[in-house]
């Protein structure tokens, strides 16, 4: 938290200008006029006025931005019994030592005691010593409010910068498994998926974004299904339905390919009757996206694995409240279904 002494001064300006002319107003009806006499002894007096007011204000300011979060309280109070003595003593040498010399006038009687002068002045240098307390309060709150909203966007931003450092080698790792295994077996289908990893490293490195348009994640997502569909000397019955309205929209990056790439570890991918099926919809401002796959026989999906936990935090951290997940199980079917709002 940085010192505001111009914010203070300007608060301090605004109380005694607004307060001193309710309290006259208040006490005798009538309203008080600061320039009423514009000589040099008025003019004197209203300086020594605002100069103390304000003094005792900044000290008790100082007091506490200095030794209120270090909780050093002797240090606290003796600041503050001072800043209640020497905004006083100092008014009391201006007006009743100094301007008798200088100009031949007081404020007060000549033979005032300085006990006299403090009891008399002891309110109104209680309330602005309150004053300069209360301005300090309200800054440091304000501050821990600014601070605290910064510490959790950038432990939001660092945790998404994790989480999506988990998917690139999550998947770089599979996709790497299934093409040695297509070198090895020297199929001709290595070429064309070395070909297609070099498409989606190209995306994951160049498009780093935190959304990207449905249709870039679409593109990427096709890439992938190619990539995998070289796995397999039959071809995996898959169904793609997208709303073409919903394809302007922005998604997370990364956001469909956990939910495809769970479907082809876990799902019966030649199943003739229930295909692995991702269906895109867009309905009153939201997307609507759901991922149905039939489970392989005697296998069952782990809810728990890296791609659908990803999905879940991610969506949580960037969404918040407004999304929904839910993932339905049996022992034959398994299907996600996610709710996140239609941003262009």
């Amino acid at each position: 938290m940085k010192l505001n002494i111009k914010g203070l001064f300007l608060a301090f300006l605004g109380f005694y200008f607004l307060i001193d002319p309710l309290r006259q107003l208040l006490l005798f009806g009538t309203p008080i006029k600061f320039f009423k006499d514009l000589g040099m002894q008025h003019f004197l007096l209203i300086f020594s006025t605002i100069s103390s007011f304000f003094l005792i204000s900044l000290i008790a300011y100082l007091a506490f931005f200095k030794y209120l979060e270090k909780k050093n309280w002797i240090l606290l109070i003796s600041v503050a019994l001072l800043a209640f003595i020497i905004p006083i003593t100092y008014r009391f040498f201006l007006e009743q030592k100094l301007y008798d010399f200088l100009f031949g006038f007081t404020n007060y009687r000549r033979d005032v005691s300085v006990s006299y002068f403090f009891r008399d002045n002891a309110y109104y240098y209680l309330m602005y010593g309150v004053l300069g307390a209360v301005y300090f309060y309200i800054s440091y709150s304000r501050f821990k409010e600014r601070r605290e909203i910064e510490l959790i966007t950038e432990n939001q931003q660092m945790q998404l910068s994790l989480l999506r450092a988990q998917i690139n080698p999550h998947f770089l790792m599979n996709a790497m498994n299934n093409i040695y295994s297509l070198v090895y077996l020297k199929s001709e289908k290595s070429l064309p998926a070395i070909d297609k990893l070099s498409e989606i490293l190209k995306y994951t490195l160049y498009e780093n974004k935190e959304r990207v348009s449905l249709q870039e994640e679409i593109n990427y997502l096709q890439n992938f299904i190619e990539l995998q569909k070289m796995r397999f000397e039959e071809e995996p019955n898959i169904e793609i339905h997208i709303d073409p309205k919903v394809l302007s929209g922005k998604v997370p990056q990364f956001l469909l390919v956990p939910l495809i790439e769970n479907a082809f570890k876990h799902g019966d991918v030649h199943h003739e009757r229930q295909p692995i099926r991702m269906d895109v919809q867009l309905q009153n401002d939201w997307i609507f996206i759901e991922m149905y796959n039939r489970i392989k026989e005697k296998q069952k999906d782990e809810k728990g694995g890296i791609g659908l936990q990803n999905v879940r935090k991610r969506l949580a951290l960037i969404f918040g409240d407004k999304h929904d997940i839910s993932i339905t199980e049996s022992k034959e079917d398994f299907k996600i279904n996610i709710k996140i709002p239609f941003q262009q």
